[in-house]
């Protein structure tokens, strides 16, 4: 699995993630979870926000997570 699909599927499972140097995403909570085979689903424009933050600090729990998946 290329490191971008883990980043989207970290994102909707948690609604947030930093990434060290670069800034965090987050998604608005109404967007319903994804299920992992459909391929017909589309976000609202606005779902997901960034901030850039170059001071970011690494997050661990998506360190963790990309080490386990």
């Amino acid at each position: 699995m290329k490191v971008e699909q883990l980043i989207s599927q970290y994102l909707f499972l948690h609604k947030n993630i930093t990434l060290q140097g670069i800034g965090s995403f987050n998604i608005s909570i109404e967007v319903p979870s994804l299920i992992e085979n459909e391929k017909s689903f589309s976000l609202p424009e606005d779902a997901i926000r960034f901030e850039f933050n170059p001071k970011a600090e690494h997050d661990q729990d998506f360190i963790a997570y990309i080490t386990k998946q």
